[in-house]
This record gives structure tokens, C-alpha cells and sequence, in this order.
């Protein structure tokens, strides 16, 4: 990549935002990982923020705002309804894979149980960003 990838994680587990910063420090990897424990401060980010970022990523389940009505407001707000948001959780089963689509979300993943698990999601978001900025 050219310059750094900022990727926006919304989890209220912070095992899992260390766990994907190992994940894409592991690649070896040009990145900025922010993360937030709930979808309201996602969202109070990009509201203050005027460089948007390359990719968010979402929980379902976290307090305040669940990663659905987080990302129904984000396709809802026109300046950030271009954004890809993967849905990261490990409830990702067909109905919420499904809702995820309806949404708007640009992939629905189920959480790694191992390191390698996560390893191999890093390695897809890395491969996607990749792809968009070749493509930008």
C-alpha cells in the first residue's frame, strides 16, 4: 500500500482490539487501528472527523449502540454511506448475514477462535483495502 490504512473497529471486548492490531502488525503492515467500545462513539468520530477512514469494522453486540443500528445510521448519512463496514461478530450466523446485506454492510465475518482465525480475517481486510487503493 501507499499510505497508511486507518481502519475504525467497534468492539467493546478490548482482548479483540488487541488482538487484531497483532493480527495486522503480524503483516507487517502500513496501518492505524482506532477503536471504540460502542457504535454511538463510531459514529460521534465521523461526525468530528474530515479525513474518513478506509474501513470500519463493527461488533454486533456492544452496549449503547449494537453494531446493526451503527451501521444502519452510517449507510443512512450521505457523506458516509460509501464507507465499507464488515460486521466482525461471533454471532454471524444466516439471519444476521442477511440483515448485514440489507444494511448495507460490505461483508458479515464471523470472530476467529484462534489466532490464526483472526490472522486470516486481517489478511482478507488487508487484501480488500489493497484492492480499493489500486483501484483509487
Amino acid at each position: 500500500m501507499l499510505s497508511k490504512a486507518q481502519i475504525l473497529l467497534g468492539d467493546d471486548d478490548p482482548d479483540d482490539h488487541r488482538i487484531l492490531k497483532d493480527c495486522f502488525s503480524d503483516l507487517h503492515w502500513e496501518f492505524e487501528l482506532i477503536t471504540f467500545l460502542n457504535g454511538s462513539e463510531v459514529l460521534t468520530y465521523l461526525r468530528n472527523n474530515e479525513l474518513l477512514p478506509d474501513l470500519v469494522i463493527l461488533d454486533v453486540n456492544m452496549p449503547k449502540m449494537d453494531g446493526f443500528e451503527t451501521l444502519a445510521r452510517i449507510k443512512s448519512t450521505p457523506q458516509h454511506a460509501h464507507l465499507p463496514v464488515i460486521i466482525y461478530s461471533t454471532a454471524c450466523n444466516e439471519r444476521e448475514k442477511r440483515l448485514c446485506r440489507q444494511l448495507g454492510a460490505f461483508l458479515c465475518e464471523r470472530k476467529g477462535k484462534s489466532f490464526g482465525e483472526s490472522l486470516a480475517f486481517a489478511t482478507r481486510v488487508k487484501n480488500i483495502l489493497d484492492e480499493k487503493k489500486s483501484k483509487s
